[in-house]
């Protein structure tokens, strides 16, 4: 066998390519259940894991749909990441979504 390359021959990136991009930052945020479906009385809890020195952010939650429109967003301030590897567990949130498919999106900024 033989290992495949990230980008293809055409030079566009694979999905593999974005996923290890997307694994080896040093701050990424997701969520804490792994689970694909939520139910009416779950809750996102959102996850922060860290590699790195001391820092501190802030995290945007937004909720779209397939076609792009946001849905709800809630943001989280002044997160204290310690140094080291950590994972930070934050307060859960019960979104006003209805029976549908979204998409959760995790964006961490630095609190300036």
């Amino acid at each position: 066998t033989y290992q495949k390359p990230l980008i293809d021959y055409y030079g566009h990136a694979k999905l593999s390519f974005h996923a290890i991009k997307m694994a080896f930052q040093s701050t990424l945020a997701g969520s804490y259940n792994v689970d694909l479906v939520y139910g009416p009385e779950d809750k996102i809890e959102p996850v922060i894991m860290h590699l790195g020195n001391e820092t501190e952010v802030n995290l945007l939650v937004t909720i779209k749909k397939l076609d792009g429109d946001v849905i709800e967003q809630k943001k989280y301030k002044n997160i204290r990441l310690n140094e080291g590897r950590t994972s930070t567990v934050l307060d859960g949130f019960r979104p006003r979504i209805q029976e549908g498919y979204f998409v959760l999106h995790y964006q961490i900024m630095e609190n300036r």
